[in-house]
């Protein structure tokens, strides 16, 4: 199965070639194993037993990826493999998830979201089936966060709109006040200089 991108960054599932339509609570015993290796199930991987909680570890996996930007199985900078479930779940045990992110969360409410989704992976990748969600309830779960992110969006929108529009009368308010001022000023260097050449035209000729 593979996770494509259309032009509007929607996510399409796509290449169905070695997968089997099973019902809720339904499994499946494959007599050869099938898949990509880093996103298959590991309970797969020993049993055979294919089951819709197999699809829930490898979309755990996809999170991971977009979280840490780094593949299964990639190579640490000493050259050796590193497994990402592993890295991950150990830089969550030592408060240090935003140490591997790969990207920097822009404010409070970015961080509360990325840790939501941190979790949500964590259990996607746990390795007994029994212990993973559904994947209605990571779509649920996902549906939430990304209403909540709208949201705060929006009203963030609204504030700044807000904001800008009690400021700018006083800017121009602000703004003005040196303008007058200076008309003021020149008004009565002008009164002055024509005060002051009329005291002259007044004043007697003197001859010498």
């Amino acid at each position: 199965m593979n996770i494509l991108l259309d032009n509007n960054y929607t996510a399409k599932i796509a290449d169905f070639g070695a997968s089997v339509l099973l019902s809720s609570g339904q499994s499946f015993i494959a007599t050869k194993i099938q898949g990509t290796f880093g996103y298959l199930d590991p309970e797969y991987l020993m049993t055979g037993n294919l089951t819709p909680k197999s699809d829930v570890f490898s979309f755990g996996v996809v999170l991971l990826e977009l979280l840490i930007g780094q593949k299964p199985n990639s190579h640490a900078k000493s050259g050796e493999t590193r497994n990402i479930i592993e890295y991950f779940i150990s830089a969550l045990e030592n408060n240090n998830l935003f140490g591997i992110l790969d990207f920097q969360a822009a404010d409070e409410g970015e961080m509360d979201e990325i840790e939501v989704v941190a979790e949500i992976a964590k259990r996607c990748v746990n390795s007994m089936g029994i212990n993973r969600p559904t994947m209605k309830e990571v779509s649920d779960e996902l549906a939430k966060q990304k209403a909540l992110h709208e949201s705060s969006w929006a009203q963030h929108k609204n504030d700044d709109t807000k904001h800008l529009l009690s400021e700018s009368p006083r800017s121009f308010s602000k703004s003005a006040s040196p303008s007058l001022s200076h008309c003021q000023s020149t008004h009565s260097v002008i009164s002055f200089q024509i005060e002051n050449n009329t005291d002259r035209l007044n004043s007697p000729l003197i001859n010498l």
